[in-house]
């Protein structure tokens, strides 16, 4: 289970007001996208814009099947553990085909570890005072605190509960900062776009995008960190090699 645009900056980065976030956003990750935390992150044939989101996971304790109202001095009874995700996109499927599933669910799509932090009662204050911090090629692309997410995880716990079944052992992925490679702050050329047709706007939307250069290439390291600043909670470093699925247009560059 995943949240979207959860940090305040990642709201604004991508064109979107805080007052028009009125909602909590959840989608579904395939559990084939799940991967191991050194293991290679594989794009697709045919996918031109890969992008990385590095998240805090929730690992569930307990399993809820009724709606509940979670409060944060309760949550130690349904969240077991912590642990480092990476929600790993593939933009020009999720967005111009709205296929939110489709392009976040390729298998690789979901590193995750190396580490779960089983996390006591006393140890859920760190939940919301956590660093999370992304590289790529040693250069630091995405960092910030937990403390700017928009819905808290008791918060989070309690709406999911309303539609949602949880299992012990489901990950809850709870959003991701600012820094990905994908941007649309809104402006005068985002407007007279929408006198276009929707392929054709789409069409400038990825060939902008790919231009831009943000994306992953082949061989492009990720270097993923959680952490807290006593260092009470260190969750290891996850490190993913970018590599092309064979037959993929763009391994012409590479061979």
């Amino acid at each position: 289970m995943c949240q979207g645009k959860n940090y305040l900056d990642h709201l604004l980065d991508t064109g979107i007001r805080k007052e028009d976030k009125k909602y909590n956003m959840f989608f579904n990750k395939s559990s084939a996208s799940v991967t191991g935390p050194n293991s290679p992150i594989v794009r697709p044939k045919g996918v031109r814009l890969l992008d990385y989101e590095v998240e805090l996971g929730l690992v569930m304790k307990a399993s809820i099947d009724r709606p509940i109202n979670v409060e944060f001095s309760h949550m130690h009874e349904y969240i077991g553990g912590i642990v480092i995700g990476n929600d790993i996109s593939a933009r020009d499927i999720q967005l111009p085909q709205s296929q939110f599933f489709k392009g976040k669910s390729y298998r690789s799509f979901c590193p995750l570890g190396p580490f779960i932090f089983l996390i006591g009662r006393d140890e859920m204050k760190y939940l919301e005072s956590l660093t999370v911090e992304l590289k790529v090629n040693g250069v630091t692309k995405q960092r910030a605190s937990t403390s700017n997410m928009i819905y808290k995880p008791w918060e989070t716990l309690s709406e999911l509960s309303e539609f949602s079944d949880l299992e012990a052992g489901d990950v809850i992925l709870t959003g991701t900062p600012k820094g990905t490679a994908l941007s649309q702050k809104k402006g005068l050329r985002t407007w007279l776009r929408r006198l276009l047709g929707e392929s054709k706007r789409w069409e400038i939307f990825i060939r902008e995008q790919e231009k831009s250069g943000r994306y992953l290439a082949n061989g492009d390291v990720i270097e993923s960190r959680i952490f807290s600043s006593d260092g009470r909670i260190d969750l290891g470093v996850q490190r993913n090699r970018v590599v092309y699925e064979e037959g993929n247009d763009h391994d012409r560059n590479y061979l």
